[in-house]
C-alpha cells in the first residue's frame, strides 16, 4: 500500500507492533489457541453501544444553537487542560520506552534509512495512540450530535489530534532533559513517578479553589458562576480553544498548525541529538550495578520470612510499581484536602464519598500490587520443586500484597475518624476488605506472565480486572451507604460477597491453571 521506507511504511509498521502487543496473550503452555475476539471488534462494539444510548440526548439538541458562551468555554477549556496532562502523563513513559527501552534503535539506525525519519515516525506512533484512545472515548457523545444536526461538532476530533501533539513534543522533550540530567538507568524511574504527578496534577490543582472557598464552598462557587457570565469576552487564548471545538475554522486552524509546528521542532531535535544519547544508554547498559561482594551469606530463614523479603525487594526495585502506588498516594492529597476542609459535614454525604474513596483505592492498589506479587514471577518452577506446599509461599505473597494497602487505608482513615469516628471505622474495614478480596481474586485467577510484562495491563486476566475492580466497587459503595444509614448498603455488600464467592478457585484449580492443563 504504501513505499516501502517511506514515512507512512514506517507509521504503519510502528502502530502494528502496537496491536498485536495489545492482541498477544501468551501463556505458559501455548497448546491451545483459543478463539478470542480482536481487541479493536471490543472497543467499536462498546462504543456502538454507547453511541446508541446517547441518540436521544443528540435528538433532542438537534435544534438548540450550540454558541460559545464564557461559561461553556471555561468548562471546556478545563475538560482539554484535563486531556492535555492525562495524555502528557502517558506520552512521558511512551517516549521513554519507544527510545530507551524496545531495544531495536540499533538495529534501526544502522539500516540505510534516515536516523532522522525513523526517529520522527516513532514520535508519530506515540502521538497517534493517545489521540486514538481519547478520540475513541469521545466519539460516543460527539458522533450521535454530528450527524444528528451538529456537524460543526467534528472539529472537536482536530483538537484531539492536536493536544495529542503537543503532549508528545512535551514528553519526548522531558524524555531526551531527564536522559541528559540523570542518566540512562534512572530515566525510566523517574519518567514514572513524573508521570505519575503529571496524571494527577489537574485533580490536585482542582482542590485549590475549594481550600480558599473554606467551609462555604456553595457561595464561593456561585460567585464566580457568576463572575464568569458577566464578563462579555474572554481573552482570545482562553476563547480559542473552546470555539475550536465548536468547529469556528480560523481557531481549528491555527491550534492545529500551532501544534504540528511544535511537534516538527522538537522531533527534529530529538532526531539530532538522540544518536549520542542512544550511543551513551548502551555503554552504559553493561556497567549495571555492579556492587561489592559479600563474604558471608545468610541461611536458615524461614519460607514465609525469605518469600516476604524476596518480594519486597523486588518490588521496591519496581518503577512501574513506584509510579502505581505513588499515584494512589497523590490521589489521596485530594482526598485529605475534602477531608480536612469539610468539617462537621463529614456525618453526611460528604463522609460516605470519603470512606467509599478510601476503599475504593485500596481495592485497586492491593490488585495492582497482588498481580505482580502472585502472576509475575520469573522462577514458578523452582517455587513448584520445593519441598514446601505451595500455599504457604502464596500466603507471604499476600502478606506483601497487603502492606502498601495497610500504609495507604490506615493513615486516611484515621484522618477520617478524627472528623467523623463512624465513617473513620467503617472507611478502615471498607478499605481493608476491598484490599483483601482484590488480592484473594488475583491469587484464585492467577496465571503466569513474566515481571517485565507489569506494565501492559493487558498482560492480566481479563477476569480478574473485572471482578477485582467489581469488589472493589461493591466495597465502596457498601460502606458509602452504611456510612449514609442506608439499609440499601446490604445490596452492594451481598454483591461483593457473591462475586468473592464466584471467583473463588481451589489449589488444584489454580495448580491446573498455571500449568495450562485447566479444561
Amino acid at each position: 500500500m504504501f513505499r516501502r521506507a517511506s514515512i507512512p511504511w514506517l507509521l504503519a509498521h510502528e502502530l502494528k507492533l502496537v496491536w498485536r502487543s495489545l492482541g498477544s496473550k501468551k501463556t505458559g503452555s501455548q497448546k491451545k489457541r483459543r478463539l478470542r475476539i480482536p481487541p479493536w471488534l471490543v472497543a467499536v462494539i462498546v462504543i456502538a453501544l454507547i453511541s446508541a444510548a446517547f441518540i436521544p440526548a443528540a435528538i433532542s439538541l438537534r435544534d438548540v444553537e450550540i454558541v460559545a458562551s464564557p461559561l461553556l468555554v471555561v468548562i471546556i477549556d478545563l475538560a482539554l487542560a484535563l486531556i492535555l496532562s492525562l495524555m502528557l502523563s502517558q506520552t512521558v513513559v511512551s517516549a521513554v520506552d519507544a527510545f530507551y527501552q524496545r531495544g531495536d534503535l540499533d538495529l534501526l539506525l544502522s539500516s540505510p534509512l534516515s536516523p532522522t525519519r525513523i526517529l520522527v515516525v516513532r514520535a508519530l506512533a506515540i502521538a497517534v495512540n493517545p489521540a486514538m484512545v481519547f478520540a475513541a472515548l469521545v466519539t460516543p457523545f460527539l458522533l450521535p450530535a454530528a450527524f444528528l444536526g451538529h456537524p460543526e461538532l467534528l472539529a472537536a476530533y482536530g483538537v484531539v489530534v492536536a493536544i495529542s501533539l503537543t503532549a508528545t513534543a512535551g514528553g519526548l522533550a522531558l524524555a531526551i532533559v531527564l536522559f541528559r540530567l540523570i542518566g540512562p538507568r534512572r530515566t525510566r524511574t523517574v519518567a514514572q513517578i513524573l508521570a505519575a504527578f503529571v496524571g494527577a496534577i489537574f485533580v490536585i490543582a482542582a482542590q485549590v479553589p475549594n481550600i480558599m472557598a473554606g467551609d462555604d464552598r456553595e457561595a464561593f462557587w456561585t460567585e464566580r458562576i457568576y463572575e464568569i457570565l458577566d464578563v462579555e469576552t474572554l481573552p482570545t487564548v482562553v476563547q480559542w480553544p473552546a470555539e475550536a471545538v465548536l468547529g469556528e475554522p480560523l481557531p481549528l486552524l491555527v491550534i492545529l498548525g500551532l501544534s504540528i509546528a511544535l511537534f516538527v521542532i522538537v522531533a527534529l531535535w530529538v532526531g539530532r541529538h538522540f544518536a549520542t544519547d542512544a550511543a551513551a544508554a548502551n555503554s552504559a547498559a553493561p556497567a549495571a550495578r555492579k556492587r561489592p561482594a559479600k563474604t558471608t551469606a545468610r541461611f536458615g530463614a524461614g519460607v514465609v520470612s525469605a518469600t516476604v523479603a524476596k518480594e519486597a525487594r523486588l518490588l521496591i526495585r519496581d518503577p512501574g510499581l513506584i509510579s502505581q502506588v505513588l499515584l494512589r498516594v497523590i490521589y489521596l492529597f485530594p482526598l485529605a484536602v475534602f477531608i480536612f476542609t469539610s468539617g462537621d459535614t463529614l456525618s453526611g454525604f460528604a463522609g460516605a464519598m470519603a470512606a467509599g474513596s478510601i476503599a475504593l483505592l485500596a481495592g485497586q492498589l492491593a490488585g495492582s500490587i497482588a498481580w505482580i506479587t502472585l502472576s509475575a514471577e520469573d522462577s514458578p518452577e523452582l517455587l513448584a520443586s520445593a519441598p514446601v506446599p505451595i500455599r504457604r509461599f502464596w500466603n507471604a505473597k499476600l502478606a506483601v500484597t497487603l502492606v502498601p494497602s495497610a500504609l495507604l487505608v490506615v493513615p486516611a482513615s484515621v484522618a477520617l475518624a478524627i472528623f467523623a469516628p463512624v465513617a473513620g471505622i467503617l472507611g478502615l474495614v471498607g478499605g481493608a476488605a476491598a484490599a483483601i478480596s482484590a488480592a484473594l481474586i488475583n491469587l484464585w485467577l492467577q496465571k503466569q506472565t513474566k515481571r517485565a510484562e507489569f506494565r501492559k495491563s493487558w498482560s492480566s486476566s481479563f477476569a480478574a480486572s473485572v471482578l477485582e475492580l467489581a469488589t472493589s466497587a461493591g466495597w465502596a459503595a457498601a460502606v458509602g451507604l452504611a456510612v449514609a444509614g442506608s439499609i440499601y448498603a446490604l445490596a452492594p455488600f451481598a454483591i461483593a460477597l457473591g462475586v468473592l464467592a464466584f471467583s473463588y478457585r481451589s489449589e488444584a484449580s489454580i495448580q491446573a491453571r498455571l500449568t495450562g492443563q485447566e479444561g
